[in-house]
């Protein structure tokens, strides 16, 4: 899996990882798999994740930051 910006994405919202699993009704366990990168959150997960945070799904799946062929700052 590669990167992704939940953690930061939740640290700039200034929520805690026991705030965030409590407020996306996951344990701790999954929230730390999830911003780790071993595992992907569902897209309703994803857009609860957004909307908590304050920012896009695209944001926090780093959609922003590379295109599809993992290039920084390059546009297909």
């Amino acid at each position: 899996m590669g990167q992704n910006n939940y953690r930061s994405s939740r640290q700039a919202a200034d929520i805690s990882a026991r705030e965030a699993a409590s407020a996306l009704s996951l344990s701790s366990l999954d929230l730390e798999r999830i911003e780790r990168g071993v595992a992907e959150p569902d897209a309703m997960l994803l857009r609860h994740m957004a909307k908590l945070y304050g920012c896009t799904s695209d944001h926090l799946l780093a959609i922003d930051q590379f295109d599809v062929e993992g290039k920084r700052g390059e546009r297909a």
